[in-house]
């Protein structure tokens, strides 16, 4: 699985203030995902929600 997806992985251009959270919940959350073969979308659910709410910590507004 790791072969097919790779030759589409597109770097970011730019990281956000936390992108150390962003990265972590990645690593993570892609990982317990390649482990199961389960779909991506609930780690980008995941990688989403912990950056959001590491920015809200952070004390950003965000609609």
């Amino acid at each position: 699985m790791v072969r097919q997806a790779a030759p589409n992985a597109r770097s970011f251009p730019m990281w956000g203030p936390n992108g150390t959270v962003t990265f972590a919940s990645h690593t993570d959350s892609f990982g317990k995902a390649m482990q199961a073969g389960s779909p991506f979308t609930a780690a980008l659910d995941a990688m989403q929600n912990a950056t959001v709410a590491d920015m809200r910590k952070l004390g950003f507004t965000l609609n």
